[in-house]
């Protein structure tokens, strides 16, 4: 037995203009044609139109009936769990996307505990991973270079012209 669920749609009661619609029954029919064309895209399948009572209070104590025109549509359950089905992709690309960067996350902190543990007496007190990284490997250069050797460029001296 196929299972289906059904929406109930108030049934459009003026046109609506566009362009290259001039009358009244072409703007009636443009809507009912956009509404069910949205509906068809939804995957909603048009069933039939209906006019219904609709009972309404007139006043404090008198009750009047009205009758309301609605559309009918309806769509299988297995196509709308279908659907659904189609963003549970989207949902593990983005877990396992998150995933990669919790492991990022996690070797980075495990490289700055290798460092801290190499450098206890740099004093370090960065603010990210990446400055603890950076920090420690500019206390190590301190350390391996020789500080007796000077290797950092001096100032520069201006150019002087000698006529010879």
């Amino acid at each position: 037995m196929q299972n289906y669920e059904y929406k109930v749609v108030p049934a459009p009661t003026n046109g609506t203009k566009a362009k290259g619609v001039k009358t009244v029954e072409a703007r009636f029919a443009n809507t009912l044609e956009v509404l069910m064309n949205k509906m068809g895209a939804d995957g909603w399948e048009y069933q039939r139109a209906e006019t219904l009572p609709s009972e309404e209070r007139s006043g404090l104590m008198s009750k009047s009936t009205s009758y309301r025109n609605v559309l009918v549509f309806r769509r299988s359950l297995v196509a709308a769990q279908a659907d659904v089905s189609a963003v549970a992709p989207v949902a593990a690309a983005a877990a396992a996307t998150a995933s990669v960067v919790a492991a990022e996350a996690e070797d980075m902190a495990e490289t700055a505990q290798v460092v801290e543990q190499i450098l206890p007496e740099a004093e370090i007190a960065p603010t990210t991973v990446e400055d603890t990284v950076t920090d420690a490997a500019q206390a190590l250069h301190e350390t391996i270079v020789d500080p007796a050797v000077d290797d950092t460029p001096s100032e520069p001296q201006p150019l002087v012209a000698s006529r010879d």
